[in-house]
């Protein structure tokens, strides 16, 4: 009588234990298809955008202006001009001298001109 116990308790685990990994299956089955659709509906795009080019390129058609590089192209330029702008205008403020040091700079000349 005690073993046909632990024959139902060992069949109601080893049921429990296979919902369990069924459940798992099933999840992993589920999101490997989404992960597929994701990339095969990816790889389509790109096909299609692949193949619309070379139909324009063998009929002779040239692309169209990339807007998305010439707008950041631009801001990059207009980025690094300012930076370089900004640099210039420290290092000429640290190098710039008085307007005390200017004028004997300017007196040295004077007397020197005049000496000779």
């Amino acid at each position: 009588m005690q073993g046909t116990q632990w024959m139902k308790r060992g069949s109601r685990d080893a049921e429990r234990i296979t919902e369990q990994a069924w459940h798992n299956l099933v999840s992993a089955v589920e999101s490997a298809g989404e992960t597929t659709k994701d990339r095969v509906g990816s790889a389509a795009h790109e096909a299609r955008e692949r193949t619309r080019a070379a139909i324009d390129a063998l009929a002779g058609r040239s692309r169209g202006p990339q807007w998305g590089l010439l707008a950041g192209l631009t801001a990059a330029a207009f980025a690094i001009g300012w930076l370089a702008a900004s640099a210039a205008r420290r290092t000429a403020l640290a190098l710039a001298d008085t307007p005390e040091d200017i004028d004997r700079r300017s007196d040295k000349h004077r007397t020197v001109g005049l000496r000779t």
